[in-house]
């Protein structure tokens, strides 16, 4: 099955995006090579057993919505522990800890980097080409 559709770069993902040096198309071809459906297994007590064989605890439905229940909670109290640590330490960092860095350094850091990057493509022309089909 084939069909096409118009081209509107706002309504489509970036991996379809043109490129800054290519020409804006006017149509986009689709092509479906293949549609599947997913079919889950039920949940018999074997299937259960067989899917968490490491969790004891879990034999049937019931023991296996508790068992859910319980590691979402672990969940939302471990994301919230880590949520508060982290804004004592922020609060902590934003109070007594001041860090200037010099322009010189941050200078360096560019220079090194492009340089980098100069070396990975082969020259600054290559370079600079690279950095106009951005």
């Amino acid at each position: 099955m084939n069909f096409e559709l118009d081209y509107k770069e706002n309504d489509l993902p970036p991996t379809f995006h043109k490129r800054k040096s290519e020409q804006t198309p006017a149509k986009i071809n689709v092509i479906i090579k293949d549609i599947k459906q997913i079919i889950l297994p039920e949940f018999t007590e074997e299937n259960i057993k067989k899917f968490f064989p490491d969790q004891k605890e879990v034999e049937n439905l019931q023991q296996l919505k508790e068992y859910i229940k319980n590691e979402i909670e672990k969940q939302k109290h471990d994301s919230e522990l880590i949520k508060n640590i982290e804004e004592y330490i922020n609060n902590i960092r934003d109070k007594s800890m001041k860090i200037t860095i010099p322009q010189t350094l941050i200078r360096q850091e560019f220079k090194s980097r492009i340089d980098n990057l100069e070396q990975r493509f082969g020259g600054q022309e290559k370079l600079t080409e690279y950095f106009k089909q951005l």
